[in-house]
């Protein structure tokens, strides 16, 4: 977990982002963190995976490998920090990072909307609800989880991570499109 966030960091930092590149990745990542403050009374219902697709999608694998981190570290400032904290960084991390590989600088028309829409509900389930949970599995079950343990602990998380998956499905059908025009309107514009 420490090794890829590590590794993330390290391969963005030796890339020398530009100052626009990080005034948009801070940008990405404040709306984030308020997504996931504004909706804490709603447990699950956040659009901060969206958002984190979004960057990647506007910015490239690294850029929202980046936003996915340090949404999950800041805002875990507010929900508070654990040993949860490294995998929820990672596994948002992955799914900004994979958005960027799999949707960087595309057309946002309605094909492209059906898959971001799919990547999003399969991402925050695999990814994210699958590496959170092994920290469940280490915290829960010691050094040597048994087969069924593993399986009630993922199968306990499943709901969850259904109702984060619907609710970034919802925010990327209502956002992806809109964001996107804006996003390539600036980048012609202030030539990112």
């Amino acid at each position: 977990m420490f090794t890829g966030i590590i590794c993330g960091v390290m391969s963005f930092e030796s890339g020398r982002p530009s100052t626009g590149l990080l005034i948009c990745i801070s940008v990405f990542t404040v709306t984030a963190v308020l997504s996931r403050l504004l909706l804490s009374p709603f447990p699950q219902i956040k659009p901060i995976a969206a958002i984190v697709i979004l960057s990647g999608c506007c910015m490239g694998s690294e850029a929202g490998f980046m936003t996915g981190m340090l949404s999950m570290f800041l805002s875990n400032f507010y929900f508070m920090q654990g040993s949860w904290t490294p995998f929820q960084m990672f596994g948002m991390g992955l799914i900004g990072y994979f958005a960027g590989v799999l949707f960087f600088d595309k057309n946002a028309d309605i094909k492209r909307t059906i898959l971001i829409c799919v990547y999003g509900f399969i991402s925050v389930i695999v990814l994210y609800g699958g590496i959170v949970d092994i920290n469940t599995l280490f915290f829960t079950m010691g050094g040597e989880p048994e087969s069924t343990g593993v399986f009630t602990v993922y199968l306990a998380g499943l709901p969850f991570d259904l109702i984060f998956a619907v609710a970034t499905v919802v925010v990327l059908a209502l956002l992806y499109r809109p964001v996107m025009r804006i996003w390539h309107r600036l980048s012609r514009k202030y030539e990112f």
